[in-house]
């Protein structure tokens, strides 16, 4: 058995951003940067399978390999624009030049959202060390339970979900260092 190293433990600081097109560039590597984020989380939940013998009294003796869901969710700092046309469904642009956020707007309930899937990238500041997470069909979902802060001593934030599905070469994620990912 291997000794334990503490060198192995890492604190991932990065930064999100959409459309990347060369991950050997400087961030946002082609892409645009999803203003500033904070508490970004990645779930790749792996569904699995029970295989009970019932001559064993229903005892598990298999697990099958099913699906996996992948989400990756963040906390997006601030009232940033390209954030903004990014997560929420409705949006134009404002006399200010600023997003505005409305409802019902020009999109109509139905309407897919893989329409508005993007190529969402995490990139890690020390893309020797840290993994980088590359999604390549993510739709930005607001979730249900998003409240927007607005009082004085708190930020704005918008909490904002992305969750991959398949991609037309059937991909859907790949995680490791930045070097070894491809778009």
């Amino acid at each position: 058995m291997a000794t334990a190293d503490p060198r192995l433990v890492k604190h991932a600081f990065g930064r999100l951003c959409i459309a990347p097109t060369n991950l050997a560039a400087a961030f946002p590597h082609g892409g645009t940067a999803l203003g500033l984020t904070a508490e970004v989380n990645f779930r790749p939940v792996q569904r699995m399978r029970e295989v009970r013998a019932e001559e064993f009294g229903g005892e598990v003796v298999e697990i099958i390999v099913g699906r996996e869901d992948v989400v990756l969710a963040a906390t997006i700092r601030g009232w940033d624009s390209d954030a903004l046309q990014r997560v929420f469904v409705r949006t134009a642009a404002g006399t200010s030049g600023e997003r505005v956020v409305s409802y019902p707007g020009s999109v109509r309930a139905g309407t897919l959202g893989s329409d508005r899937s993007v190529v969402l990238l995490f990139s890690p500041r020390n893309t020797e060390h840290h993994p980088a997470i590359l999604i390549y069909r993510a739709v930005p979902i607001v979730d249900e339970s998003v409240s927007i802060p607005l009082a004085q001593k708190r930020e704005i934030v918008a909490q904002v979900v992305f969750r991959g599905i398949r991609d037309a070469s059937d991909r859907v994620y790949a995680c490791g260092r930045l070097e070894d990912l491809s778009l």
